[in-house]
């Protein structure tokens, strides 16, 4: 009796221990944040490696994964960077090449990820089981990323700091959130429901100013002249018009008139604003189908011209500002084609469909002002996700290649395989096929 009474204590004694182990670990992972099943983590960053990618591609491979695919090496074949069973999207460049973040995807929770080009270990930036990252930017320094995400009734955008990411900074918190990183990397301007605020290097707001709901989407940030460029109604007759400011918005200057709403970029020499904007339609329409008319603006003169007046539906300066890729969508059909489309290829067209939502390349030369057609094709849908906002991924995104000749594209066949392409713009070379995926990106250099 008494050696059965031993066994019964100690017993008790062993699943006690096995339950204080539980809880301890489950404190350490809500503590840490870390995330079971989700493939290797980290506590720090690795080491950057000593050599930056040049002339890469990151990509969202058909299995989910972030791949690396080295164009100056084709000898190489694409790596990998990414673990675990997550689905991952959003790869994301920094500025010197030598870092990938991107977001991972499982069970119902989204957490920001950091890697080396080198694949060498995969580590949790971010993660919170209540709120959704969605959207990655690096600073211009590439010692901090900002990311938006979704909470249960708002849009927050949070910063951190590459070096110490537990600790998260919140800079607004709004229906519609939109962001831009200041030359030095240190400051932050937003537009958040209406407000654009200026933050400083203590992340405090410096400077507020009412532009009013629907005007614009992202903020846009002269590098060179520190100006912010943006879109509200005149005082005296209420017509929307374009104004720069410095960036405390003590010196307002209206720069022209508007046609209407718009979502703008900006060139990476300054001297030049391309945008979309509403013209024979309200402003209502122009939101919610996301297209419009193209125009640039040269920044000196402020004179308005037009590009192109069918579907557009985004726009993206080329790294050297002498070229803009706009996309134009339509809906193509087997037995009807567009004929005032350029170039529109039926090879994805099945005679059974009645019809499908088809893109297409379309370059402008900005010294000679000519256009010319480049490509159609049938976008996935990771692509599509990216063309309401361009404005906003074209301060963290590159579909060009860095010398500023080939562009990316992502298209899906007739059998819902996606795949990546490169195309040549000054047409020397076919489209290439360089990978399976939904998604890609040119890296910075």
């Amino acid at each position: 009796m008494i050696a059965v009474r031993n066994t019964g204590i100690l017993c008790f004694q062993c699943i006690l221990c096995v339950l204080v182990a539980l809880a301890w670990g489950i404190f350490l992972i809500r503590y840490f944040n870390l995330e079971v099943g989700y493939g290797a983590t980290r506590y720090t960053p690795p080491p950057p490696p000593e050599s930056a990618l040049e002339n890469a591609i990151a990509y969202v491979g058909a299995d989910n994964h972030i791949w690396i695919l080295q164009l100056d090496s084709p000898a190489q074949p694409p790596k990998r960077i990414s673990n675990g069973s997550a689905q991952y999207v959003q790869p994301t460049w920094s500025p010197d090449g030598k870092w990938l973040a991107y977001i991972g995807a499982k069970n119902g929770q989204r957490n920001i990820y950091l890697n080396t080009i080198n694949g060498d270990a995969q580590y949790t930036l971010y993660a919170n089981r209540d709120a959704r990252p969605f959207y990655l930017m690096w600073s211009s320094e590439g010692d901090r990323l900002g990311y938006l995400q979704s909470t249960q009734d708002k849009v927050e955008l949070r910063h951190l700091l590459i070096r110490a990411p537990k600790s998260t900074h919140l800079s607004a918190r709004a229906s519609r959130v939109y962001f831009n990183w200041a030359p030095e990397g240190n400051r932050m301007i937003t537009h958040a429901d209406g407000e654009l605020q200026l933050h400083g290097q203590n992340k405090d707001t410096v400077a507020t100013l009412d532009i009013g709901l629907y005007r614009m989407q992202a903020p846009v940030w002269d590098a060179k002249r520190e100006l912010t460029y943006f879109v509200r109604r005149r005082d005296t007759d209420y017509k929307n018009c374009l104004y720069r400011a410095n960036t405390d918005f003590t010196a307002i200057e209206e720069v022209t008139e508007l046609p209407g709403s718009c979502r703008m970029i900006i060139s990476p020499d300054g001297q030049y604003l391309a945008f979309l904007g509403a013209r024979e339609y309200s402003i209502s329409t122009y939101w919610a189908s996301h297209q419009g008319v193209a125009y640039i603006i040269s920044t000196e003169e402020g004179k308005i011209h037009t590009l192109f007046e069918d579907e557009v539906v985004a726009l993206f300066f080329s790294p050297d500002s002498k070229k803009i890729a706009l996309l134009m969508r339509f809906w193509g059909y087997a037995k009807q084609p567009m004929q005032h489309f350029w170039n529109v290829e039926s090879r994805y067209l099945d005679p059974e469909t009645r019809s499908i939502l088809m893109h297409q390349w379309v370059l402008y030369d900005i010294e000679n002002d000519t256009l010319k057609p480049l490509y159609a094709f049938n976008s996935t849908r990771r692509f599509q996700g990216v063309l309401s906002y361009f404005d906003q991924y074209h301060n963290s995104h590159s579909f060009w290649s860095p010398d500023s000749r080939y562009l990316l594209t992502a298209e899906q066949d007739n059998d819902q395989n996606p795949r990546i392409w490169i195309l040549d713009t000054e047409d020397e070379e076919a489209p290439r096929h360089v990978a399976n995926g939904s998604f890609a990106v040119w890296s910075w250099q």
